[in-house]
């Protein structure tokens, strides 16, 4: 999903996030999905991958930020445990790892 001034429209609404919530609740089927915001000249993305630990999902996360027409910086990685709907969003919580927050919504809502 893309999300910002510039955006171009990439997908239906919420879907992907919506599919990647989906995809964690069937037992934790993998998946990938990417949030990319866009500034005038920025793009800060966030990649949610879903992977089996131990029995468990996790959500593995990876943020990065690029200066346009810099190459993209990684900011922060690390992994969340749980995925959930509030109302028409999808949080990733209890996130750890380097640089990240503690959770993430996952359709560019705060």
């Amino acid at each position: 999903m893309s999300a910002g001034p510039s955006a171009l429209p990439a997908g239906k609404g919420l879907s992907g996030a919506a599919c990647l919530l989906h995809d964690y609740r069937q037992r934790c089927r993998a998946a990938t999905y990417e949030l990319s915001i866009f500034g005038i000249d920025t793009i800060a993305r966030d990649e949610f991958r879903l992977v089996s630990v131990t029995g468990n999902c996790r959500i593995k996360v990876t943020t990065s930020f690029t200066v346009v027409p810099q190459k993209p910086r990684q900011e922060g990685s690390g992994e969340c445990s749980s995925l959930s709907a509030r109302g028409s969003d999808v949080i990733a919580s209890g996130c750890v790892g380097s640089d990240l927050q503690r959770s993430f919504s996952l359709t560019g809502k705060h």
